[in-house]
């Protein structure tokens, strides 16, 4: 198996399994069950700018699905299934068993196999209540009218007092149904709330609720990406994401912004999306300073990190 082609947490992930095998915990017969990765292509394929969403989005998709032909033969030869593939990253998501992983690993195009595992990635905890909103608004007489902002995260409560007639679309890319989350439903209310005491950033947008993660704030990349295709699917002119994957918590590959995560988001960005990402919660003494989560780090995101109430930076 070529190594440096699995990310080190699914090698953790496939040595635990063994071990637990070996011991008798787990059934003998692991070798045939399927893990859920995505694979990434070693091509970044680059959406076009200008013109029309549509057609440019139908180009993209067709580009990738030609890049990704030689990986979508083999896992048809090796019998696999239910592949689904992203048409704003260059990768596939399947379920592998460790003997097709190994035989997907050899293929030229591919660039990295990740492992597909629900882990707890939510960033935002508190709104800010220091931003000086009513300047803005007045400054740029902006209140949101006629902007499509998509939610990605654990679903909203359309059915919130502050949320009632916002939400005008939804789609559930988590797999775990359209049940809110508080903390979906706690950006939304950030982003568009009609309370007349608190209200939302954007109070006049309508919501796309795109639900990413299930209700406690777990999710995968692949619904992630998916969500995010979605969005521009359906006319968002502005994506959230307070969300992301850590190179500290989670072990993240992201060498230079070029993870699926990030491409997704620079490719959003590219067909007329303005995508704002949370920076994170890596902070203070304990970790090194700096670390940003994906996709925050993409190239054409706007990552938003966060001040305390003196409107000093954050430490986490």
């Amino acid at each position: 198996m070529s190594q440096q082609k699995i990310e080190p947490r699914l090698q953790i992930f496939m040595e635990q399994q063994r071990a637990r095998a070996a011991t008798g915990l787990e059934s003998a017969d692991m070798a045939q069950t399927g893990i859920d990765v995505t694979i990434s292509h070693q091509e970044n394929i680059v959406a076009g700018e200008g013109g029309e969403r549509k057609p440019q989005l139908q180009s993209l998709a067709s580009r990738v699905q030609k890049s990704q032909s030689p990986i979508l033969a083999e896992l048809k030869k090796l019998g696999v299934q239910g592949v689904t593939t992203h048409s704003l990253t260059n990768a596939v998501t399947a379920k592998l068993t460790p003997s097709q992983l190994s035989k997907i690993a050899e293929l030229d195009e591919v660039s990295l196999i990740r492992l597909e595992a629900v882990e707890m990635v939510t960033c935002m905890d508190e709104s800010p209540n220091v931003f000086e909103l009513p300047e803005a608004q007045q400054d740029f007489n902006a209140s949101g009218r006629g902007v499509r902002v998509a939610i990605l995260d654990s679903g909203v409560d359309r059915d919130h007092p502050a949320l009632l007639g916002k939400v005008v679309d939804e789609f559930d890319a988590s797999g775990t149904g359209l049940a809110p989350g508080n903390h979906g439903t706690h950006v939304a209310g950030t982003v568009a709330s009609n309370d007349p005491v608190i209200r939302g950033v954007a109070p006049q947008c309508d919501l796309l609720n795109i639900k990413v993660l299930n209700i406690f704030g777990g999710g995968l990349p692949a619904s992630v990406i998916n969500g995010l295709d979605q969005a521009v699917r359906r006319g968002a002119r502005v994506v959230n994401l307070s969300l992301g994957w850590s190179e500290v918590f989670h072990g993240w590959v992201c060498n230079d912004a070029d993870c699926i995560l990030c491409q997704a988001v620079d490719n959003a960005s590219r067909l007329g999306v303005a995508v704002v990402v949370a920076a994170g919660n890596e902070g203070g003494a304990a970790v090194p300073p700096f670390r940003i989560r994906h996709p925050g780090a993409a190239r054409r995101a706007i990552t938003v990190g966060s001040v305390d109430k003196a409107k000093i930076l954050a430490g986490s």
